[in-house]
């Protein structure tokens, strides 16, 4: 059982690790996981996190990638209600997909942020300020 500063889906290495160096860099707990199951999983060892970030698409298990961010708030939101949690996904200029996002970030009361306009580095800030808010 770890209580993190920020936990964060992505089944990107490369994004986990952008995430990790510039939590690093800021003196922030990290842990990094790749698919739904291994959130699971930690949660259920009682590892938590103060701010959780959630990519859009990542797989089950070892499954096809696949739009699952959903069901890792519910998942999240069902063992910590007041966790705060940032969608951070890529959004391409599919309309459909974006309402769709905004729609889930809204009912599930999720800051949304796209990766493809605010950069891991601002993220972390706007992060660590809302850490040193709490």
């Amino acid at each position: 059982m770890v209580i993190y500063d920020i936990i964060q889906l992505d089944d990107d290495e490369g994004e986990r690790y952008l995430i990790k160096n510039a939590s690093e860099r800021s003196l922030l707990n990290y842990l990094g996981i790749s698919s739904l199951s291994s959130l699971e999983k930690s949660l259920k060892n009682g590892d938590s996190a103060k701010v959780y970030i959630i990519d859009g698409n990542f797989p089950r298990g070892e499954s096809p990638i696949e739009f699952l961010a959903q069901e890792a708030i519910n998942l999240i939101r069902e063992i910590y209600p007041s966790s705060k949690l940032f969608l951070y996904s890529s959004v391409e200029e599919d309309l459909k997909i974006l309402s769709k996002i905004q729609k889930i970030a809204k009912e599930k009361n999720v800051d949304f942020r796209n990766k493809n306009r605010v950069t891991h580095r601002t993220l972390l800030k706007e992060i660590k300020g809302y850490l040193e808010n709490i």
